[in-house]
């Protein structure tokens, strides 16, 4: 059958995932909704981190976006008159046909990536219906004019894909406010939603700026007068602080925790809204993994065959508490009580010529210390091992 937890157990190129992107910086309704000086900004950073080796590793053909255009940001303030005119963009329709490019082919026909991962990115003005009985949220598009609002409900679309079971996965990101609307409703998926058998082994990890009814910020934080999203800066800095498992990932929990643990020491005034929302897979789902944004060096390791049965060791680093390896046959199982990768197995190769089975780590650029456990006598304590990742395999 379908494997849907690929990524528990690799990390490879993501040469079927997608993502959708959206970020609107100027309105159309200016009075109701200012401009915003962070969505292109962030736009840029996720874009990046979407398409780096050491992040998303999506395809650039993969990515469909649409942002705020030139002749938009650069008009003048005050506007002309008769800037209320133009034809705005972002608009709710430029989504959706940014949206089809992901979920369909050419020919108007649903296509299913099982084992893929949907990206989903909406940044600029927001809100959520009175209403709304689940953590939702819709962003307002650039062309919305007085109370009527034709919005891009982020939180709705994501539902229907979800119900279609179309990827595997998908992380759904809205880094924006989340005002009450008093409308209550959001406007209909403009897609056809049919449910899949699969629809509940789809892993969702939903990320919002604010609680409900909050109001999310941009600030300067680089020091180069650009400011930028609290939600998406904090993402990507969690992503390049939070150490590894031994694979190069990073776990949904991991994210939410390390948020729960910083956000207050990042942003200690009394202005800043609280954490962000995060919303990862129920115990029953596949955990949704991202590839550390660290740089990562693969290193090869090597243990005969006739060792391999209940042969087990500690890898420990400077900056690392001990994680313990315990080999069988054909798998190492790794894990650190407590911790964010427990219970993570890696599988062995067949033995080589020389009778030695390999496996291999992502790791961080440092020096490691390798100490055996006892082994039943006569056999005598093994002494420790000192690797740095990037040398000669590693045999133990």
């Amino acid at each position: 059958g379908v494997q849907f937890n690929w990524r528990e157990t690799s990390l490879t190129v993501a040469a079927q995932d997608h993502a959708v992107l959206v970020a609107i910086s100027k309105y159309r309704d200016q009075t109701r909704y200012p401009d915003l000086d962070g969505p292109l900004n962030d736009f840029k950073s996720f874009y990046s981190w979407l398409t780096s080796e050491n992040g998303g590793d999506v395809p650039t053909a993969n990515i469909h976006y649409v942002t705020t255009d030139k002749p938009f940001v650069d008009l003048p303030d005050p506007r002309p008159d008769d800037a209320v005119y133009l034809t705005w963009e972002p608009s709710k329709r430029a989504f959706t046909t940014s949206l089809e490019k992901a979920i369909q082919d050419n020919r108007g026909n649903y296509v299913t990536r099982r084992g893929a991962r949907l990206y989903m990115y909406f940044v600029g003005h927001g809100f959520s219906a009175d209403a709304e009985l689940m953590e939702s949220a819709s962003l307002v598009p650039a062309d919305v004019f007085g109370e009527q609002i034709d919005d891009i409900p982020g939180t709705v679309y994501m539902e229907g894909i979800r119900k279609m079971a179309l990827y595997s996965e998908i992380v759904l990101i809205m880094d924006c406010c989340r005002t009450l609307h008093r409308t209550g409703n959001y406007s209909r998926n403009v897609f056809g939603s049919y449910a899949s058998g699969q629809a509940g082994k789809v892993s969702v990890l939903s990320v919002y700026a604010v609680p409900k009814d909050g109001s999310a910020q941009e600030r300067d934080l680089t020091g180069t007068n650009q400011p930028v999203g609290l939600l998406t800066y904090s993402f990507l800095r969690a992503l390049k602080e939070i150490r590894p498992d031994v694979l190069g990932r990073v776990l949904d929990t991991a994210i939410d925790q390390y948020l729960a643990m910083n956000w207050f020491k990042w942003y200690p005034d009394n202005k800043a809204p609280p954490k962000p929302m995060i919303y990862v897979p129920p115990a029953a789902q596949s955990r949704i993994y991202f590839r550390s944004f660290r740089p990562l060096i693969e290193q090869v390791f090597s243990v005969l065959q006739t060792r391999a049965e209940d042969f087990a060791l500690e890898i420990r680093s400077p900056n690392l508490s001990p994680i313990r390896g315990t080999f069988s046959a054909d798998k190492v199982h790794w894990e650190r009580p407590g911790d964010y990768y427990s219970l993570l197995d890696i599988e062995l190769s067949e033995p080589g010529p020389d009778g030695r089975q390999t496996f291999t780590l992502n790791l961080l650029s440092e020096t490691y210390e390798i100490e055996f456990a006892q082994e039943p006598a006569p056999v005598p304590p093994r002494p420790r091992l000192t690797f740095t990742p990037g040398g000669a395999r590693v045999d133990l």
